[in-house]
């Protein structure tokens, strides 16, 4: 659930405006009705996000300012990709002959990107991602 808006509360069975406590628990529980918007990636799903760190290991991209993906060093060599320790970039073999770089081929910080959802994590209520199938958005 990322936001949410237009909360109401609805009749109980009853037809009156009210909470009940549900098996003497020490909380009032209310039927709402509201507009929400969730963020529920699937496994396949192609999304975007901007690049926030390069490492040799991986890539980690941003979703939304908030979900954090990575995308593994394999995956980024299987694209062609090689880690450059000067530049601290991902860079294809098309960019190292480029004249003037090409930063269409080149991985930066704050790149926009797309990727491929492999695998999803959740701990303390906070989702991850595992990605492939990196690619820059032009």
């Amino acid at each position: 659930l990322l936001a949410f808006d237009s909360v109401k509360i609805c009749k109980t069975k009853k037809k009156t405006v009210g909470g009940y406590i549900m098996n003497e628990m020490p909380h009032i529980h209310y039927n709402v009705e509201m507009n929400a918007l969730i963020f529920s990636p699937k496994i396949g799903m192609r999304l975007s996000g901007v690049v926030n760190e390069l490492f040799p290991s991986h890539v980690s991209v941003l979703i939304h300012s908030f979900f954090n993906a990575t995308v593994s060093a394999d995956h980024l060599r299987k694209a062609g990709y090689t880690f450059d320790a000067d530049t601290f970039e991902w860079i294809t073999e098309r960019s190292r002959g480029s004249i003037n770089g090409n930063s269409s081929n080149e991985l930066s910080l704050e790149d926009e990107v797309s990727f491929t959802v492999d695998t999803l994590h959740e701990c303390a209520g906070i989702m991850s991602m595992e990605g492939s199938k990196l690619q820059i958005v032009c």
